[in-house]
């Protein structure tokens, strides 16, 4: 049955009465059957089509099954029994299809790695590994001030996002058309920050004001990466940015502003209102399931100047928790990749005497989270998880992958560029 929370913007179908995102109490719409039979357009007979299909041909597989239902309620017993084991026959043989389909594409890794590489010309492009098959190949070219690769499968298939930062410190964001070495590299827009939502189907860029007023005015556009249309966001000339850091979930985007003499982490959805989430920390960074990396933030003056002592919290169900171990706080000095469930959180940073890349189960509970190191003899540029919760590294010029708790060097084909930066998996 369909559903809404006004109180975090989900939208779904759900049994129960309350929220499953943020346990809010839920608003559902029902549509009596004779209030659908009256918003059937067209005349009566287009009203009848709609509504129960065309009448019946003779002799077509419709008009039979009249016909059999007239021979009496036995006979009719009789068919819908075979019709039923007939359909459970093709829902089991379907379901082994699909289940071994998944077997398979589990055992190839289930995507491949798109990486930034320098191009012969002194340019950049990027370069497609499939893992499973050990074949690479080029893709297009793009810009060497690249820092960061997104998928975007939801936009398409081989969809990849592209941030670069341009000479005037913006961030300008564009897609690719595909994967081939002469796909096509759309912009979508540029500013302050950006963040992309599941699957890089959206795209939210916020823009403050610049000038000397400390509670700066925000902008933030909404991107529909498919079609490219843009919509306003958020347009509140009453709300005191900057905004400082940005995430977006499916239905709704995630900001770090002042918040009275504080910090605060703020959501708003479709009618960009802002709700204050979390007070007194900032956001580091946001998963686009809803899962976030926070830091304390005390006096607004200084909150940003601290060191970023790590913390977790969840809309709307709890926390934020500690992270760390033997009271020594995670300190993290940038946030490398989430996975795609968003329940892990790989991150550079430093843990008491060690640094390095750390892995922090993200999933919601209580508790202080201890984090998993991952050694490293050099110090790691980019990173990404797959499907299967590996996680692939960019140090130097090589590629690695961390699984069950040990690292191992990726090999790829002789002659093929080295990575120099951004990374991403893709399905």
């Amino acid at each position: 049955m369909s559903a809404v929370c006004f109180r975090c913007d989900w939208q779904g179908r759900a049994s129960g009465t309350t929220c499953p995102s943020c346990g809010a109490p839920l608003y559902r719409v029902e549509v009596q059957a004779r209030d659908r039979e009256r918003e059937i357009p067209g005349n009566e007979d287009d009203a009848r089509e709609l509504a129960f299909g065309p009448e019946p041909v003779p002799g077509s597989p419709l008009g039979r099954s009249r016909f059999a239902a007239s021979l009496g309620p036995v006979v009719l017993i009789l068919v819908i029994v075979l019709v039923a084991l007939a359909a459970i026959e093709a829902v089991s043989a379907d379901g082994s299809r699909t289940s071994a389909a998944r077997q398979t594409a589990s055992q190839a890794g289930g995507g491949r790695l798109v990486y930034l590489a320098r191009s012969q010309d002194g340019g950049a492009e990027l370069w497609i590994l499939d893992v499973a098959t050990g074949k690479a190949e080029p893709g297009p070219p793009v810009s060497p001030t690249t820092v960061e690769l997104v998928d975007a499968s939801a936009a398409g298939s081989g969809r990849v996002g592209v941030e670069r930062r341009a000479d005037d410190g913006t961030v300008r964001a564009s897609v690719t058309r595909g994967l081939g070495p002469g796909a096509q590299v759309d912009e979508l827009g540029r500013g302050d920050l950006v963040a992309w939502g599941p699957g890089g189907g959206s795209l939210v860029i916020a823009r403050n004001a610049s000038g000397p007023d400390p509670c700066s005015p925000v902008r933030m556009s909404l991107v529909s990466v498919v079609t490219q249309e843009v919509a306003w966001a958020f347009h509140d000339r009453s709300f005191c940015g900057p905004v400082t850091s940005l995430s977006r979930s499916a239905a709704a985007t995630y900001l770090t502003a002042p918040s009275g003499d504080r910090y605060g982490v703020y959501l708003t959805g479709d009618v960009g209102v802002p709700h204050l989430l979390f007070e007194g920390v900032a956001m580091v960074s946001g998963s686009p399931l809803a899962a976030f990396l926070l830091r304390g933030a005390g006096d607004r003056d200084d909150a940003l100047q601290q060191e970023p002592q790590a913390l977790l919290g969840w809309k709307g169900i709890g926390g934020p928790v500690s992270i760390g171990r033997d009271g020594q706080a995670l300190v993290v000095e940038r946030v490398l990749a989430w996975s795609p469930d968003g329940g892990r959180v790989a991150v550079l940073g430093a843990l008491g005497s060690t640094d390095g890349v750390f892995v922090v189960e993200a999933g919601s509970g209580s508790g202080e989270r201890v984090p998993a190191f991952v050694g490293l003899e050099e110090e790691a540029s980019d990173a990404t998880f797959d499907t299967e919760g590996s996680l692939y590294l960019v140090a130097g010029d090589g590629l690695f992958v961390y699984r069950a708790g040990a690292v191992t060097a990726l090999l790829v084909p002789d002659g093929t560029p080295r990575p120099v930066g951004a990374i991403v998996w893709i399905p």
